[in-house]
């Protein structure tokens, strides 16, 4: 026992010594400092060392997917261009037919690694981080997009990073010589317009599965039912390229992989990019259907003079309560088996239930109101000046609307004529909008 202990004083004396030993602190021959110094020039050369620039798969919320974002760097500056991915976003492709390019500085600096930063105001990029950003998110969110990022790892083939704040996975790879970047923001606008449909069903050889998905923004909303009858969901967003939908990563699908969508030939049917045994199809569904059983945001410049004049006084009816109190939201569809007015006002989220007849081609539709409210509607009814919220759509014995829409296939509106009133036309977009009255 006493050999023992011998044994491990001197092995405990000689790992002191060794730890102390001046010329051994640094066992990679360089100081902590000195890497990191070398470090930054080497991916500072890596960005510089792309004679096009590089291509950049950017993400923020996945909620609404991915767009292409095109970047080019020297010296300390940086310029960029992107797709356009909102009404208020300055990029894409400008009058000229060039694209849209802000210059800004950028810098590279050490922070449990390497950070890459645009750290100077950016119109096209600085878009995608801004918390109030009028297309995207709830107050204060916006899209959700990063300004900073940890690289993972760099090379002359790929820059792979994660957003500082976010954390999502940004993958940068360079842009070809031969290819000009104003091709790559109109092939990725051609494949969205190729492709696009507000919904698709999931088939293939020996798969009948009953599986929908749903195209919202950027992102395939999956749903099918399993076996006890749960509904599941998967969302993929994507991003738009020449040759299809490039997905964020890798998602299963009732049994099925699925990375990607190729875009093809024909727009009959879509085949998977990793699995030419299975495809989507465009669904396309009558407008009563898509009325009825999708979400269509509401705005007060959507809405005719008649519709104006009705949320007026329903303004006036709940600020008269507290100035205080806002309508966050407000849209029409079906949430669940529900088909509905739903609203946030005061922080309650509350519906007014709908009853819906339509014509016998389905390019028509008789709203009128059910009685189905929540509890908080039904408490604040009159105080808030609900009846005049569903004026414009269901007043008096309701009302009958021609529908008609942009794209039948993939609708960013729908718009509702009143056959009986000319000034009751109400504009439905699909995007979300937060505060109704501010737009």
């Amino acid at each position: 026992m006493n050999q023992i202990k011998c044994f491990f004083a001197v092995l405990c004396g000689s790992l002191a010594v060794v730890s102390c030993t001046p010329d051994q602190e640094d066992v990679f021959g360089k100081t902590a400092t000195e890497r990191s110094t070398e470090e930054i020039e080497r991916v500072k050369t890596l960005l510089e060392g792309a004679e096009n620039g590089w291509h950049m798969d950017f993400y923020g919320d996945l909620t609404y997917g991915g767009y292409n974002v095109l970047l080019q760097f020297k010296g300390d500056s940086v310029t960029i261009a992107s797709e356009r991915a909102g009404d208020y976003h300055n990029a894409g492709i400008g009058a000229d037919g060039k694209c849209i390019k802000a210059r800004s500085h950028y810098k590279l600096e050490q922070s449990m690694g390497v950070v890459l930063s645009a750290d100077e105001y950016n119109d096209v990029f600085h878009y995608f981080s801004m918390p109030n950003n009028p297309d995207y998110g709830y107050k204060d969110t916006g899209f959700e997009g990063d300004f900073e990022f940890r690289i993972i790892s760099a090379s002359a083939d790929s820059i792979i990073m994660r957003g500082k704040k976010h954390a999502n996975r940004i993958v940068m790879t360079p842009i070809p010589t031969d290819v000009e970047w104003e091709d790559l923001i109109i092939d990725a606008a051609e494949t969205q317009l190729f492709i696009d449909s507000k919904n698709y069903t999931l088939s293939g050889d020996d798969y009948n599965d009953q599986v929908v998905a749903e195209k919202r923004y950027h992102t395939l909303h999956f749903q099918w039912r399993d076996s006890i009858g749960q509904l599941q969901t998967v969302d993929a967003p994507f991003v738009s390229k020449k040759d299809g939908y490039h997905f964020y990563r890798t998602y299963e699908v009732k049994g099925v992989k699925i990375d990607g969508i190729l875009k093809g030939e024909s727009q009959d049917r879509f085949y998977l990019s990793n699995n030419d045994k299975m495809w989507l199809y465009p669904y396309l569904r009558t407008l009563v259907e898509q009325l009825t059983e999708d979400a269509w945001f509401i705005t007060y410049s959507n809405l005719g003079t008649y519709g104006q004049s009705c949320w007026d006084t329903f303004r006036t009816t709940f600020k008269n309560r507290d100035d205080k109190i806002e309508v966050s939201y407000a849209y029409i569809g079906s949430d669940g088996n529900r088909f509905a007015l739903f609203m946030n006002i005061d922080n309650n989220a509350i519906y007014e239930g709908l009853k819906f007849v339509p014509n016998e081609d389905q390019t028509e539709v008789t709203l009128t109101w059910s009685t189905d409210e929540s509890t908080a509607a039904k408490k604040n009814h009159k105080r808030w000046g609900l009846d005049d919220a569903l004026r414009p759509f269901t007043g008096g014995r309701g009302h009958t609307f021609v529908i008609s829409t942009d794209n039948q296939r993939s609708p960013s509106y729908l718009l509702l004529t009143d056959k009986d009133d000319p000034t009751n036309v109400i504009k439905l977009v699909d995007t979300v909008v937060y505060y109704p009255f501010n737009y």
